[in-house]
């Protein structure tokens, strides 16, 4: 952002771009929906660094031709390095912008994630997964030590006497 006072300038080399909200949210939106569609044909770790295309692959009976089959592998391959270009630049945009959208928003995802996760596995439940805990904020990752282990309450559920003969 421009110190100049505009809250909506972006530097941008030696030109300042000038972002609406409506922009930024759009460009927001189009990076975070272009890393989950990555990671829907590869690896996360591949969506971050915008690849994963060259893993897209058809066998000649499946192509209906082995050089068609080839053709698509190498068109693949060179797709996957154009649009890691073109993400790595959306990366820069996003943290140039101030945008919680890109790698570094991914990885700090990831990093508070794991760290749930680490919290809930000493103070939480431990039923829930990791994918629930995830999605958990942190009050209800935390919280899950105020209202003891839940024992009671799951045997109470199950209609079942608890473990101490009560």
């Amino acid at each position: 952002m421009s110190s100049a006072g505009d809250e909506n300038v972006c530097m941008a080399g030696d030109e300042n771009l000038k972002l609406t909200e409506e922009s930024l949210q759009s460009i927001t939106l189009g990076i975070r929906a272009a890393l989950d569609e990555l990671k829907d044909i590869g690896t996360a770790t591949e969506a971050l660094n915008g690849a994963g295309l060259s893993d897209l692959s058809l066998s000649g009976m499946e192509a209906g031709h082995g050089g068609l089959a080839g053709d698509f592998e190498a068109f693949c391959e060179l797709w996957d390095w154009g649009v890691r270009g073109l993400m790595q630049d959306a990366d820069q945009l996003a943290q140039r912008a101030g945008l919680a959208a890109g790698m570094t928003w991914e990885e700090d995802r990831y990093v508070e994630g794991t760290f749930k996760v680490a919290a809930n596995a000493v103070i939480g439940n431990p039923h829930a997964t990791e994918e629930e805990v995830e999605q958990q904020s942190w009050g209800e990752v935390l919280g899950a030590q105020g209202r003891g282990s839940g024992a009671d309450e799951r045997w109470q559920q199950l209609g079942a006497d608890q473990p101490d003969g009560s």
